[in-house]
């Protein structure tokens, strides 16, 4: 809260991220790495320093989707209980719903910094140049995650 409103918005969505990491992280490599992502981030803007370094938020946006996506895989995984012969039918289906609920993930995340800059602090950088790179920086993102999802199913 010392950092001020904009700090403390950030580190609840951290907050909210971790706790959903730790329910439904397939495994402990995925949910410690996650939390080191999620925290870093929090962390990064709370001291301000995407202000300093302009290419940190293009590459955090990539890296924090990448955890989203794979943490919506195990959602649904877990929410579905789907088993593992399922999936691998369902590939195609399986990816697809990755994609759109990350792009989806993706966008509420530029809505939420524009929301933020609009109802919390003007500190929050906000553009239109800046949310259209952090989407696709984000989709990027998605997209490999979906990727190397697809490409550990096969091999199972």
């Amino acid at each position: 809260m010392k950092a001020g409103p904009a700090a403390a918005a950030a580190m609840v969505l951290v907050s909210g991220g971790t706790w959903l990491l730790r329910y439904y992280a397939g495994s402990r490599a995925q949910d410690v790495t996650g939390q080191l992502v999620f925290i870093s981030a929090g962390i990064f803007s709370s001291i301000g320093l995407y202000q300093a370094i302009w290419w940190l938020d293009l590459t955090v946006h990539l890296t924090v989707m990448t955890v989203v996506t794979a943490l919506i895989y195990d959602i649904l995984i877990r929410r579905k209980d789907l088993a593992q012969v399922a999936i691998r039918v369902q590939q195609r289906h399986v990816a697809l719903a990755l994609f759109t609920y990350g792009s989806l993930a993706a966008a509420l995340w530029e809505f939420g910094e524009w929301g933020g800059y609009f109802f919390v602090s003007p500190e929050i950088g906000v553009g239109i140049l800046d949310s259209a790179t952090d989407f696709v920086a984000g989709v990027l993102g998605i997209l490999g995650t979906v990727f190397w999802i697809s490409l550990n199913r096969k091999s199972q």
